[in-house]
C-alpha cells in the first residue's frame, strides 16, 4: 500500500497486543508526551479515523501523522522505542 497525499486510507493494521500497549501508555500519567501522541495517532488510525481528522482532533502536523502511519505500516513496534 502506498502514502499518497490526499488519498483514502484504511485503518491501519495492528494487532490486539499492539492495541493494549499503546491504550496503556495512553492512560499512564508518567508517560513522555510525545510517545503518548505517537500512541494516540496510531490508535486513532487504526480506528480508521482519517490523517486529517486525526491532525485536527490532536492538534498536530498532518506530516507527523503521516509519518508515524507509515512507520507502523511499515515496521511494525519500532514506535515503541524511542
Amino acid at each position: 500500500m502506498a502514502f499518497i497525499m490526499g488519498a483514502i486510507l484504511t485503518a491501519l493494521p495492528i494487532r490486539e497486543e499492539q492495541r493494549e500497549v499503546l491504550e496503556e501508555i495512553v492512560r499512564k500519567r508518567n508517560a513522555k508526551a510525545g510517545l503518548v501522541m505517537r500512541a494516540r495517532i496510531i490508535l486513532m488510525a487504526a480506528d480508521g479515523v482519517s490523517s486529517a481528522a486525526i491532525s485536527r482532533q490532536l492538534q498536530c502536523n498532518a506530516h507527523i501523522v503521516g509519518k508515524w502511519r507509515r512507520r507502523v505500516f511499515r515496521g511494525g513496534d519500532r514506535w515503541a522505542q524511542r
